[in-house]
Order: C-alpha cells, then structure tokens, then sequence
C-alpha cells in the first residue's frame, strides 16, 4: 500500500473511532477503497470472550467452515449455505461455553448476528452470507439479552421466540467432549 493511501486509510479509521458514540445503531461508512463497511454499534454492551484453544474438533470444524466459506465466495453455490450456516453455529456455541455471552446463563439461547440482515443491499449476496454466517459474527445470547439487546419488548419476545433445542446443546456437548474435560481451555 502506498504511503498516501496509508495515511488516508487510517485518517478515515480514527475519524470513525472518534465518531463511535454518535454513530446511529447501523452506519455504512465509505472506506478508501470505495467499498461500504457495515459497523453495528450495537456490540459495545457484549462480553466477547478473547480467542480460545478447543482442541482439535474445533479446529477442524474451523478449518472445514473456512474451506466453505471460500468455495461460496468463489462459486456463488447456494447449496453451500446450509453448511456453512450448521459449522457456524456449532462453533459458535462452542465458543461461547454454551452459555449467553452478555449474562453467562445457559438457557435459553439463540443465535445474535453481528452483522445484521438490513446489510445484504451493501454488498453482493455470496459476501454477506459467508460474512454474516462465518462464525466469529455469531455470538450467542439467552432470549432475555437478545430482546434488551435489539430493544425489543423482553416479555413478548421471550414468550414468542424460538431457543436452540437442549437436544443440540447437549449433542454438541458430546461431540466436542465438554463434560469429560477434553475441552482445552
């Protein structure tokens, strides 16, 4: 990259930082490249958990959900996206110790997207949904924080909102071993 466009590049980057707390809750911002970025501020109330070591399911799953991921950007194969969708929420789950990522309670759960679904008219179709179903951009939370979360009316939304079954919590739990300690923390 050339000096130039460096400076430019992270002029632009410190505006945006400086600006974060009067940002709306979804900005498309132009970077130098032209392209829009999607940046929801909505993630500053998450307890993200830094990177972790799982073992070597996990690593493979990653590996395996890298690979689909390439092949849907390169092929625009839609009979991918289950796929990728399925490996991303395992790993997800997972990564999160099956517990919501706000509050730390394991019941409950669903799945929260990062990136949101009001980005698809920003990019091309294969982009947004290996970004928004790449694992990293799934966080997990119990319905409770998802309705704080997205300002929904909490009651409502517990009562009507679907939860990730017990019965695949605990077949991922056996999958990668957590009750027997393999889990590699």
């Amino acid at each position: 990259m050339r000096e130039r466009e460096r400076k430019n590049t992270l002029s632009m980057t410190t505006t945006i930082i400086k600006k974060y707390d009067e940002l709306p809750k979804v900005f498309v911002a132009k970077v130098a490249t032209g392209v829009g970025v999607i940046i929801n501020t909505d993630v500053q109330n998450l307890n993200l958990a830094p990177y972790k070591e799982f073992g070597e399911r996990f690593s493979k799953e990653l590996k395996l959900h890298k690979m689909f991921m390439g092949q849907l950007v390169k092929s625009q194969d839609a009979k991918l996206i289950p796929a990728i969708i399925s490996s991303g929420e395992e790993l997800a789950l997972v990564y999160s110790e099956f517990k919501c990522e706000k509050c730390g309670i394991d019941a409950n759960l669903q799945f929260h997207h990062l990136i949101q679904r009001n980005a698809r008219g920003y990019v091309n179709d294969s982009k947004y949904l290996s970004s928004r179903y790449y694992w990293s951009n799934v966080c997990i939370l119990c319905n409770r924080c998802h309705a704080e979360f997205h300002g929904f009316r909490v009651d409502k939304y517990i009562r009507d909102s679907l939860c990730i079954s017990n019965e695949k919590i605990n077949k991922l739990k056996n999958l990668y071993k957590i009750n027997n300690l393999e889990l590699n923390n």
